[in-house]
């Protein structure tokens, strides 16, 4: 994708284009050992923990970051203009409380909120 086109995409993004910021950086939660991933469209999101404990989520959205045309960029502080806004809501329904869980199709588990721009789904938990 054209970065000018990209740009114009996102500027007319209709979900939740004004949120600066939706997860914290880990180093803010306290009292628990915080991990993070970025699965990219097309991929399947994975989390397992450790027999006995469960996932607990802490912060999730799926869509695209302004500072990337491509998902294997990366995501520069986790700050997306365009997100599916129930993300956190979906990944909870499908992991929180168990051992572990799988999304393993993303267009079809969240709503599209950009559509034809590269997404992610990022996931940040705990095992509890």
């Amino acid at each position: 994708v054209d970065a000018s086109v990209l740009a114009d995409t996102i500027n007319t993004c209709p979900i939740s284009q004004t949120v600066p910021s939706i997860c914290p950086s880990l180093a803010s939660y306290t009292g628990v050992v915080a991990n993070e991933n970025t699965w990219c469209d097309g991929s399947s999101m994975s989390i397992t923990c450790a027999l006995g404990k469960v996932i607990q989520i802490l912060c999730a959205f799926y869509g695209v970051h302004p500072s990337v045309t491509a998902c294997n960029i990366g995501y520069l502080n986790y700050q997306p203009v365009c997100y599916f806004a129930s993300s956190l809501t979906t990944v909870n329904a499908s992991c929180n409380g168990l051992n572990s869980c799988t999304i393993s199709n993303f267009t079809t588990t969240f709503k599209d909120p950009c559509i034809d721009l590269d997404k992610a789904l990022y996931v940040q938990w705990s095992c509890v």
